[in-house]
């Protein structure tokens, strides 16, 4: 049975963790060249779910650069783990997806905020500790096959 649009869909966060981060060479980059709007990011967003343990699975993966050069500067990758009591009505019989676009954007949203977080925690002792990732609009990044 698919949800429909106007369902509540309850979640919980099982886990929300950094399954990978690095930070290049920032030899010759200050806090005072380097601003906000000079960075750029290419974000992937994948979505997943075990039918076994009745979890959906987000994996972010986070890289920035220096939009003038393309030089990276930092990238992360994150990984959310949510359990449902409504499983059985958001994936069917082939273990398909059926739930509203909305509830994946909002686990989406829950996903990026955590990522958000964590590059705060690895940037916070670095010459990039200014820079946050900026709110995104799930609605404009362009999906690829």
């Amino acid at each position: 049975m698919a949800a429909n649009k106007d369902q509540i869909i309850r979640i919980q966060i099982i886990e929300s963790i950094p399954s990978d981060f690095y930070i290049e060479n920032l030899e010759g980059i200050t806090a005072e060249t380097l601003t906000v709007r000079k960075i750029g990011y290419k974000i992937k967003l994948q979505f997943g779910n075990n039918s076994k343990t009745k979890t959906i699975k987000t994996t972010i993966e986070i890289d920035a650069e220096i939009k003038e050069t393309h030089q990276t500067l930092f990238g992360i990758k994150s990984t959310c783990i949510f359990s449902t009591p409504d499983f059985d009505s958001i994936v069917n019989e082939t273990n398909e997806v059926v739930a509203p676009q909305d509830f994946i954007r909002k686990l989406f949203n829950i996903s990026v905020g955590g990522a958000r977080g964590m590059l705060a925690v690895h940037l916070a002792d670095t010459k990039l500790k200014h820079i946050t990732l900026p709110l995104l609009n799930m609605d404009e990044l362009k999906k690829e096959s």
